[in-house]
């Protein structure tokens, strides 16, 4: 094994990474990133190692709140590295590091090594260690072999994330892969949350599985940290082997997208048919913007999965704030729960309009059309999807909801949707035209947003997780259908902060245009 090479090979990602981080995008991440970094450790190794520790061994439970604690963040960890790309993008590919005299151990060697030194994964890491040394310290264990099993789990839980991506990759390369992903998202989600409670009982669905658990990573690890031994070790070297047979297994057989012969253009479709509605000017650009949108692979998995997170995440954020004594608590949580959905189906596209056209934008600027056009039309486009999900969720609500009809509920839903909705794109106009970024239209999963994409993408779940419980404490009948009229100004200021906006933007994107085409076009 070349160990001086795959050290050069390391040294120069974090030299390519550093270089990255000098520019003005890659500042403004760093901060986010050190800020929330912080924040996340300390959270996690004080309060999530010693705290958790110290909370088992007074309850006498530590291996069992030490089995919840480690599944949480091992699966977390799995589904955030997949959905976001940390530690899991090829910075070295296979094609670049054959240029190096390497063999292909030490090629499998560097691209991961290189991949699992990410900070990201560093923050795991962290918290693996601060359980073990808590539960160590306060159970009288020891230490050094809690911190074994922690550096086992950890590796474990690297090599699970990378098997995920690749099985997620070979699945959605099939034709009917894409469907697949989403059909057992849409089932999964809403069965793991629902057989967690068993109606009128106190105890879970899920405990009486904990058998079963047993021969889990997570559950081998708390094993192994609470009462030492070797079956909780050997465990985890068990999975570790059979995940590393897997992912070498998967990446010697690359991913084949299948192809569709391609059909004769349509010009009388669904999207035409929409466009005219718009008139003659703006109808051509929407019915553009509406193709382009709903062709793109991420904004469909949003568009098919944001009915299945409006009634999930309303009775996520019920059971987790508590409100069992508010009769109207699903309600509440109901009311923010809406905008996210409805501001799901607009997708990434929403805070990045022009950073998915590539070559195309230029081609846009040319047509006989005023700029402001462009904007009118393609935030108009996200507006009618956002729409047209709120109206499909609310179907849902009046068809499911455990609660006598009510148009006040109704209104109130509706004006909650509508105010998000319109303040959020408020908000992604001027990232569009100040902060965008060269987003990759094909992408299936990560992250492609700017710093301020990614702000904006975000106020919408924070607020509509954060409102609710805010709202119970501090006015805790504004959330009841007798108070529907409290509501109804917020539409109207917001749109009017919308078409303010708008009005506003036209001319700054014409000031700006040139400065986002070189960005979109990697020119600058």
């Amino acid at each position: 094994m070349n160990i001086p090479l795959l050290t050069a090979l390391v040294s120069l990602r974090y030299k390519l990474l550093w270089a990255n981080i000098r520019t003005r995008n890659g500042r403004i991440f760093l901060f986010l990133a050190v800020s929330l970094s912080f924040g996340l450790f300390a959270a996690l190794v004080l309060f999530g190692g010693f705290a958790t520790g110290l909370a088992a061994v007074r309850g006498g439970q530590a291996r069992r709140i030490a089995q919840g604690a480690i599944s949480m963040l091992f699966f977390q960890a799995i589904l955030v590295a997949n959905l976001a790309g940390f530690g899991m993008k090829a910075i070295f590919s296979e094609t670049e590091l054959r240029r190096y005299p390497l063999t292909a151990l030490d090629r499998l060697m560097a691209r991961h090594a290189i991949a699992i030194l990410d900070p990201f994964w560093f923050v795991y890491l962290a918290f693996y260690l601060g359980l073990a040394l808590g539960l160590s310290v306060l159970g009288g264990g020891n230490f050094l072999s809690a911190a074994m099993v922690a550096l086992l789990l950890f590796l474990c839980n690297y090599v699970a994330a990378r098997v995920v991506d690749l099985a997620v990759q070979h699945l959605a390369a099939l034709r009917a892969g894409t469907r697949t992903l989403v059909a057992g998202a849409l089932v999964a989600a809403p069965a793991i949350f629902l057989a967690a409670r068993t109606p009128g009982a106190n105890t879970s669905r899920i405990e009486a599985l904990y058998p079963w658990f047993e021969f889990t990573p997570p559950f081998a690890a708390a094993k192994g940290m609470t009462q030492g031994g070797l079956p909780g070790p050997l465990t985890i070297l068990c999975w570790l082997g059979v995940l590393v047979t897997a992912l070498i297994w998967m990446e010697r057989r690359p991913t084949r997208q299948s192809r569709r012969e391609a059909s004769g253009i349509m010009w009388d479709t669904f999207f035409d048919r929409v466009g005219e509605r718009f008139g003659p000017r703006l109808g051509p650009l929407v019915a553009f913007w509406l193709r382009f949108n709903c062709r793109n692979i991420m904004t469909r998995r949003a568009i098919w999965f944001a009915p299945v997170l409006f009634p999930l995440l309303s009775y996520v954020m019920y059971e987790a704030n508590n409100h069992q004594g508010n009769p109207y608590g699903l309600f509440l949580t109901a009311l923010g729960a809406l905008p996210c959905a409805a501001l799901l189906a607009s997708g990434r596209i929403a805070v990045n309009q022009f950073g998915y056209l590539g070559g195309g934008f230029r081609r846009l600027l040319l047509l006989p059309a005023p700029p402001w056009s462009l904007l009118w039309s393609s935030f108009g486009t996200s507006m009618l999807l956002s729409l047209a999900m709120t109206l499909l969720c609310l179907i849902g609500w009046v068809i499911a909801a455990p609660f006598p009809f009510d148009m006040r509920m109704i209104a109130m839903l509706a004006c909650s949707a509508l105010t998000g909705v319109l303040f959020l794109h408020s908000a992604s106009l001027w990232v569009t035209i100040y902060d965008p970024s060269r987003g990759d239209y094909f992408l299936r999963l990560g992250n492609d947003l700017s710093f301020g994409g990614n702000v904006v993408f975000m106020l919408g779940p924070i607020g509509g997780m954060s409102g609710p419980a805010i709202v119970d404490r501090v006015w805790p009948t504004a959330a009841t259908p007798e108070a529907w009229r409290i509501l109804l100004p917020l539409p109207v200021i917001a749109a009017a902060v919308y078409f303010a906006a708008l009005a506003l933007a036209g001319p700054a994107f014409a000031r700006r245009r040139e400065k986002v085409l070189a960005i979109v076009e990697r020119k600058a």
